[in-house]
């Protein structure tokens, strides 16, 4: 058997950075430039179907390619070689070939937990073939047309550069070669190639959306925004997006900004009275992220259909291998300011202007439209079956870490926050009363990874009426009331530190198993979940890490923190995992940037259990993927599936698919609620 690797370049009047890769190779303009191809260890040849660029025996050997049986790599396959093979080479007469052929080096890369770009990843690797980094001029050359028009260059007309276009692609090959030999290690097999390759169908199948509905509702934003920003342009004579220009006009106003992000914005809850006041008004309208989701959707729909395709990332949480959003990204679409929205949506569908919707609800338009934009995602053909696991990760990390009476809860009423409320103040469930399940719920959402008065504030507590001074209480009751998962904690993080001071050995934290060992030409700290996938940890050590300084702090917590570390030099420092990974810089700063990112207990029991909930995902997305389902979409702990025949399908059936356990996960119990939608509601 044959192993291949893949690598096309192409053009199009569709722009692949917003549209995505299916919609992309799915457009009418959309054409093949030129295909690299290598089988084996041979050399790597390039085609074209350019007169005069076709390259010897190259078209042979793609051919060859399409007829074998052997895996097909490629770099983010999913999102660009499985549909250009599919649509764009199939139009040129070129047979299809077998998904479950397909292999994806920038998933070997997440698995690594390394920078999943082929340039990255070759970068971190240390490969002698790295990406040529020339390519994309050659890129805006031929396969942008030319600004201002619908027009390409010609390669016939530039040869020369053409030539190095084709040298290019052979290029990324050759490093793709490279980042698949070093990750070999990382290679999928058994359960994890198969929830692959349904993800593969799952994204090539798409997700419906209304356009109808979507194009009403942007001809209602457009209607709007014209006027708020020719007001905006009067009131600051600059742009919207001219940030750095704003920060500075608002800071002449009187209000010295940091940024411009909506979070920012939004908390400033300024005047609209005031110049400032309404001038951030009206960038909040302009901005609306969740607005400028319906341009999104519109423009990401198919060209012949209404389904966004390529919106499912495999492996976009690269230390969890939970699925993450493109595209529109319906994972993080706002949540509704008011109730009625499937009854604004259907106004929407019905053709309300803006004053009669405006009126109605007695809201903006904007907020009207982002409170309803979970809803045009809208299956023409008849209702949807929806899914969702009930408080999947709390059930993990009870199964996880064996604290028993979370279990029995999970086996009988379900009622955590009620239970939790219970074990942390010694009540009854009849003595729970709402304000009392209120403390529980936050404590519930923001401690079981370790968190702190830090994490309740982050989760709203203040918000939600508690004081300042019950939060450290909050924190202690919550941490007695679960002594097996506060030792889980201190169990991974022993095991941890273990596994980087005596590499090659396994050290058992409850379920798991911790240890470093070498992969990818670097040590490796693996976690051995019960599933048998690992997660990886690239580069561990143990660091002196400074602790963040919390908000608000007082001075007793002032000298508490500055003691750590003290008696080594270290004042307001400990000891810590840290490792080679994207997130937080040793000062703990949220950062984009790959560099040292910390490994502790909480932080290690937080990716056990979300990996764990994404293994038990998997697996019941491929039961019911077996059993005749066609998954639309997974959102967060919810599963999305065409409703197709009304005799052999139900959500009852569906949520048994997705309940059920697979060996490893004996004594877990899982539970969902489901119910059949006529669109998205959750």
């Amino acid at each position: 058997m044959h192993h291949w690797h893949l690598d096309y370049e192409s053009r199009s009047l569709a722009d692949l950075t917003v549209v995505g890769g299916w919609h992309y190779a799915r457009h009418p303009s959309t054409e093949i430039l030129c295909a690299a191809i290598r089988r084996n260890n041979e050399p790597v040849l390039v085609w074209s179907p350019i007169e005069g660029f076709g390259g010897e025996g190259a078209g042979q050997l793609l051919r060859e390619m399409l007829a074998d049986d052997g895996p097909v790599y490629a770099h983010n396959a999913t999102g660009f070689e499985v549909p250009m093979t599919e649509h764009v080479l199939t139009r040129m007469g070129f047979p299809a070939i077998d998904r479950k052929r397909w292999r994806c080096t920038a998933t070997m890369a997440r698995r690594a937990n390394i920078p999943p770009s082929l340039e990255k990843a070759a970068e971190a690797l240390r490969l002698t073939n790295q990406k040529d980094k020339g390519g994309s001029a050659l890129i805006k050359l031929f396969s942008i047309p030319r600004k201002g028009t619908t027009e390409f260059n010609d390669p016939r007309e530039h040869p020369e550069q053409f030539r190095q276009f084709l040298e290019y692609c052979r290029q990324d090959v050759m490093t793709e070669c490279d980042v698949a030999e070093a990750l070999k290690h990382f290679e999928l097999k058994g359960w994890l190639l198969d929830i692959f390759h349904e993800d593969i169908s799952i994204n090539g199948r798409g997700m419906p959306v209304n356009l109808d509905a979507l194009r009403k509702a942007q001809a209602l934003i457009e209607a709007e925004k014209g006027p708020a920003f020719a007001e905006f342009l009067r009131l600051t004579g600059l742009n919207p997006t001219q940030n750095a220009k704003l920060r500075v006009w608002f800071a002449e106003n009187g209000l010295p900004l940091d940024n411009l992000q909506a979070d920012t914005l939004e908390a400033l809850q300024a005047d609209p009275s005031t110049a400032t006041g309404r001038a951030i008004e009206l960038l909040q309208k302009l901005g609306f992220a969740a607005v400028k989701k319906v341009d999104t959707m519109i423009e990401c729909a198919g060209p012949d259909d209404n389904f966004i395709r390529g919106s499912l990332q495999f492996y976009g949480a690269q230390a969890t291998a939970r699925w993450s959003g493109r595209l529109h990204q319906p994972q993080n679409f706002k949540r509704p300011e008011f109730a009625e929205t499937e009854q604004a949506y259907e106004h929407i569908c019905a053709g309300w202007t803006k004053g009669m919707l405006e009126t109605w609800y007695d809201r903006p338009i904007y907020s009207i439209i982002a409170s309803c934009i979970r809803h045009f995602i809208h299956d023409s053909q008849g209702p949807m079956l929806s899914a969702d696991y009930s408080a999947i990760e709390a059930r993990v990390i009870a199964w996880l870490a064996g604290e028993e009476w979370r279990l029995e809860v999970f086996r009988t009423h379900g009622k955590i926050y009620e239970a939790s409320a219970c074990q942390m103040f010694g009540l009854t469930m009849e003595q729970v009363t709402k304000a009392i399940r209120q403390k529980s719920k936050v404590a519930e959402l923001a401690l079981g990874y370790q968190g702190g008065v830090g994490a309740l504030e982050k989760m709203g507590a203040l918000d939600m009426g508690l004081t300042k001074e019950e939060l450290p209480g909050l924190v202690k009751a919550w941490r007695a009331a679960n002594p097996a998962i506060t030792a889980l904690w201190r169990a991974c993080d022993h095991a941890a530190r273990c596994a980087v001071e005596q590499p090659g050995i396994w050290f058992d934290a409850r379920r798991v198993k911790i240890g470093v060992f070498a992969a990818a030409g670097a040590p490796y700290l693996f976690i051995k979940l019960p599933s048998g996938r690992c997660l990886s940890y690239r580069d561990p050590r143990i660091e002196w890490v400074r602790i963040p300084k919390p908000k608000d702090e007082t001075p007793e917590e002032e000298t508490e923190r500055m003691a750590q570390g003290a008696a080594d030099g270290k004042p307001g420092h400990r000891q810590q995992v840290t490792h080679f990974g994207p997130g937080s810089t040793a000062g703990g700063a949220r950062s984009a940037v790959w560099g040292r990112a910390t490994l502790y207990g909480g932080k290690i029991v937080e990716n056990i259990t979300q990996a764990v909930a994404f293994d038990l995902m998997a697996n019941g997305t491929l039961v019911a993927a077996r059993k005749g389902y066609r998954i639309y979409s997974l959102i967060h702990d919810e599963a999305m599936a065409a409703w197709d025949d009304r005799e052999t399908q139900s959500i009852e059936d569906f949520q048994r698919c997705l309940e059920s356990a697979p060996a490893w996960a004996e004594g877990l119990p899982l539970g969902t609620s489901g119910e059949v939608v006529p669109y998205y509601r959750k």
